[in-house]
């Protein structure tokens, strides 16, 4: 039989270790997301109008907070790994956005679809001959 050590039965030495480096990515991640909670909370109380809503708001803003005070606490548990927080938001692009990034264009509209692009420029040369005219 195997003898006991103080910390009990017959325990592993080898223990798994924690990869500091991953665990502060993955609370850095959790971060970002508790910042987008933060955000979406606070808009949704601040926008709701009417009094049949104004409970629904108050609701909302308590959310907001519980989600902050929860950032707070991954906040110090990034700090305590010896890592940086990271302070930005999580971007949500759709397939379109992504599509205008690879190819360069930063303009968060989409173009203008052949019909309109030819409405404004047949008002274009109108001007262009009101002018030349007078």
């Amino acid at each position: 039989m195997a003898e006991a050590s103080d910390n009990g039965p017959d325990v592993e030495e080898d223990l798994e270790t924690l990869d500091v480096d991953e665990a502060i990515a993955c609370l850095n991640k959790a971060l970002e997301l508790q910042y987008r909670s933060v955000v979406q909370y606070t808009l949704s109380s601040g926008s709701l109008f009417g009094f049949e809503f104004q409970s629904l708001g108050d609701q909302f803003w308590q959310f907001a907070r519980a989600e902050l005070d929860d950032a707070r606490k991954l906040v110090e548990k990034v700090t305590s790994f010896g890592g940086e927080p990271r302070s930005r938001l999580p971007t949500r692009a759709g397939p379109a956005r992504q599509a205008r990034r690879s190819n360069g264009s930063s303009s968060p509209r989409p173009r203008r679809s052949r019909r309109c692009a030819r409405r404004s420029s047949r008002r274009d040369a109108r001007a262009v001959q009101r002018r030349s005219s007078t």
